[in-house]
């Protein structure tokens, strides 16, 4: 199931070190990017993400990329991936990323990590880089449904039922009989829901999640685009 939230990522203002093996020089990174997350596995913390900027050396370009997040707490963790920027004109470069993630009181998510550049092509052939990059997943924003289904995943991953439920319940307020109908889909080809996917909540679906959310490795969203 492809969830996509809303993030920006920004190192302006961040000197990092580039060398052109035919220059050997060395210039600042500015940089700001949006993007959007493509994917996520809460059993595995795999994070899919795509967007575009804008940066020196690189001009407008496009980035694919993934991360995965090993929580330490329900509050942060460690996070890691790599990713592939592709300018306007063909040039591709690679980066590896390392750092931390914290879960913001306004429900976002702060990603700080250090990123390193290389296996350039193009014109970015023999370019390298290091960066310490800023990136907020502003993915938990009242309205978003899919934001508290993807938190309410990650809590249930950590065994933590009760604040997995209090997502869930987010997730049908905001989503309302599209989340209902998801769930409600999803629930019924597990067993676990007996009632009519009719988008309708209530308390046969409220219990189903229940049951779902005890277990850490149960997924009340359908495996495909059924019931969308």
């Amino acid at each position: 199931m492809r969830r996509t939230l809303n993030c920006v990522v920004s190192a302006a203002f961040v000197l990092a070190a580039w060398t052109a093996s035919a220059q050997a020089q060395t210039v600042p990174l500015f940089e700001h990017c949006e993007g959007t997350v493509q994917s996520f596995d809460p059993m595995t913390g795999v994070l899919g993400f795509a967007g575009k900027g804008r940066a020196t050396v690189f001009g407008l370009y496009a980035v694919e990329g993934s991360s995965t997040a090993i929580p330490l707490s329900l509050t942060d963790g460690l996070v890691s991936g790599g990713d592939t920027s592709t300018t306007r004109d063909g040039a591709t470069i690679k980066s590896e990323f390392e750092g931390v993630y914290e879960v913001l009181e306004s429900g976002k998510i702060k990603f700080r990590v250090t990123a390193r550049w290389g296996e350039g092509t193009g014109r970015l052939t023999g370019v390298t880089g290091e960066a310490e990059v800023v990136a907020v997943l502003d993915g938990l924003a009242p309205g978003s449904a899919f934001a508290y289904d993807t938190r309410a995943h990650m809590r249930q991953a950590l065994g933590d039922q009760a604040a997995a439920m209090r997502d869930y319940d987010r997730a049908l307020f905001y989503g309302a009989s599209q989340m209902a109908k998801l769930y409600q889909c999803g629930l019924s080809d597990l067993g676990i829901y007996t009632g009519p996917l009719d988008g309708v909540g209530g308390l046969v679906l409220f219990q189903a999640l229940e049951k779902c959310a005890a277990m850490q490795d149960c997924d009340p969203l359908p495996p495909n685009d059924k019931c969308r």
